[in-house]
């Protein structure tokens, strides 16, 4: 039987070299996904802040956008059913977003929800200290029901980057801010569309989002 031929030092520093090479293009595009997914995750909070707000306006009545950032998962809700997410009006299943912690915790996985992000962490949430942000009839945000919002946003991250949804207290619209001090201002597309939809009275069709429960 021949004896196996030992591997030489100039073979592991060619697989090396060889390595190396293939990390360089592989782990850059592993990274741009993940960022896209942060992007993605931002532009739906944005669109969803827009539709509480919205929702708030149209029926009259104080709406809620409800955070958790401790088990990474939000859902709206009118303010007399502040426990009970709205529901999504084509499947009619509760409107709860997931992100990295309840797409991990065991027991929040079983409970139904129409978007998860399991790559994103939900890594802060503050509406002047309270986890509840509510939209007032004429769309302003609120700390609470009969407190004017001072201070809110919403900071989501992968890995080493960051993006923060800030909420202007005085109009309720939001802008995505990234961790240089440059800001996307004004709504998502989702949100202008909506926004341009209340001003000139047309329902909002084609446009996703939650819906009260009767």
């Amino acid at each position: 039987m021949r004896p196996r031929r030992a591997v030489t030092l100039v073979e592991l520093l060619v697989v090396a070299v060889v390595l190396a090479l293939v990390s360089t293009v592989v782990i850059p595009t592993g990274q741009s996904t993940s960022s896209l997914h942060l992007d993605l995750a931002a532009e739906r909070l944005q669109a969803d802040l827009a539709y509480a707000r919205s929702q708030a306006i149209l029926q009259r009545k104080l709406y809620c956008f409800v955070c958790d950032a401790t088990q990474g998962y939000y859902y709206l809700a009118p303010l007399d059913a502040v426990f009970e997410p709205a529901t999504e009006p084509i499947s009619h299943n509760p409107y709860r977003v997931f992100f990295r912690q309840a797409c991990d915790n065991a027991a929040l996985r079983t409970l139904s929800h129409l978007e998860a992000y399991p790559e994103v962490e939900l890594s802060g949430a503050s509406f002047d200290g309270s986890m509840v942000l509510t939209f007032g009839a004429m769309g302003e945000p609120l700390a609470s029901p009969r407190v004017p919002l001072t201070d809110g946003k919403i900071e989501i991250a992968v890995g080493t980057r960051s993006l923060t949804i800030v909420i202007d207290p005085a109009t309720g619209l939001t802008r995505i801010q990234d961790p240089a001090g440059q800001s996307q201002a004004g709504q998502s597309q989702a949100g202008q569309l909506q926004a341009g939809q209340l001003q000139a009275g047309q329902p909002q069709h084609g446009v996703p989002g939650p819906q009260a429960p009767q």
